[in-house]
């Protein structure tokens, strides 16, 4: 006698299928998950459960024609595949997400940043550069402004500058960009940063000030020096032409300038004297404290300018200060901070999941929650 997809589905959720039987079933899975666009959630799952369940009863108990079962069980199996598979995909997912500790299938990747910025013009008005396309923006008082490959330039232009304005270009979490100064003078924003500096260099000095950490090139002018200023006016940075990066973060322990070549003069804190710096030095500067010169690890400090992160010799605090910025994530640590020490590079492209993969092995054990990444104890 030929089974009714009823029983064939019971045993099969029953498991007493025979092979022949459960081949039966799985090609009516394989059917429905092909000519569905997407995997069910959790409420049409549920949903599915109610109104097969009731259709069901109201349909066995109003007929006994097995010719009337048979129209209807084509939909009414295709209802309960549909419940079996999504039960199936969120119990796998569950016990994924509960064994890799919050990182599992469930979570969407989080990507890495992207170039953007936001200009904000002499007059206040704002516009969001990663939205605009290559080529001419506007003039501002002495300078054309146009977008080539990525980046803002600024250009002289044929009017002659009447007032002295400023414009500032600014950077959210997850978001780096790169300009060309009125002089030709280089900067480099990494996320959370900005940059203000006059629409065209004029008077005895080329002054800018920075938030965040701004990589500069600058270019030689020995009649003008030029003049970097953290925002809150505690490091001041004077050169006539070389590479510097400086980093003005609140959430660092310290401002810092690193040189990388020509020199620079920096200033604040509680020395009167500005203090010289030579290529692969940095110069610290901790509230209420002097100056403090030390070697630096140059290309650790200008990583993040060249699209990697590196790990060489980090504390796990100094990393995840970095990934919070760039993947514009919270980072909590549900008991101290582990005491590790990590090594190696990792690109700034990668999705945040492939990096943490790369510190799990390293010994970090993490739950990933949407876009707050909690720090567990412990080594694995």
């Amino acid at each position: 006698m030929k089974q009714l997809p009823e029983d064939l589905i019971r045993k099969y959720l029953e498991g007493s299928c025979t092979e022949e039987e459960q081949a039966i079933v799985e090609s009516w899975h394989q059917q429905l998950l092909a000519s569905s666009d997407h995997l069910p959630s959790v409420e049409e799952v549920l949903k599915v459960h109610e109104q097969t369940r009731h259709a069901l009863a109201a349909h066995l108990s109003a007929s006994r024609n097995t010719r009337s079962l048979r129209r209807f069980w084509p939909a009414a199996a295709a209802a309960i595949l549909l419940l079996v598979a999504g039960i199936g995909y969120y119990t796998f997912t569950l016990k994924e997400v509960k064994e890799t500790g919050g990182h599992g299938l469930q979570q969407a990747q989080v990507p890495a940043g992207r170039d953007g910025a936001v200009l904000t013009l002499a007059d206040g008005s704002q516009l969001l550069l990663d939205s605009l396309g290559n080529g001419f923006i506007t003039s501002q008082n002495g300078s054309n402004l146009s977008l080539k490959q990525g980046q803002l330039i600024y250009e002289k232009g044929t009017m002659q500058e009447f007032t002295r304005s400023f414009n500032t270009i600014s950077t959210a979490r997850g978001r780096q960009f790169r300009i060309v100064l009125p002089d030709g003078s280089r900067a480099w924003l990494n996320a959370a940063s900005s940059l203000s500096y006059p629409t065209s260099f004029t008077g005895p000095a080329r002054e800018v000030t920075i938030t965040g950490e701004v990589y500069l090139e600058v270019m030689k002018d020995p009649s003008r020096p030029f003049v970097v200023t953290a925002s809150n006016k505690s490091m001041r940075v004077e050169v006539l032409g070389t590479s510097f990066n400086i980093n003005t973060y609140a959430d660092e322990p310290f401002i810092s300038t690193t040189l990388l070549d020509g020199s620079v003069k920096v200033s604040g804190g509680a020395a009167s004297q500005g203090t010289v710096i030579q290529p692969g030095q940095q110069c610290q500067l901790k509230p209420g404290m002097p100056l403090r010169v030390v070697p630096a690890d140059v290309q650790q400090v200008v990583a993040w300018k060249n699209g990697v992160f590196n790990f060489q010799d980090a504390s796990l605090e100094k990393i995840m200060r970095q990934l919070a910025r760039w993947y514009d994530i919270e980072v909590v640590y549900e008991q101290g901070i582990p005491d590790l020490v990590f090594e190696g590079e990792v690109n700034r492209d990668n999705s945040l999941q492939d990096v943490m993969k790369s510190l799990e092995g390293l010994g970090v054990k993490y739950r990933l929650e949407g876009k707050k990444l909690v720090v567990l104890p412990g080594k694995r």
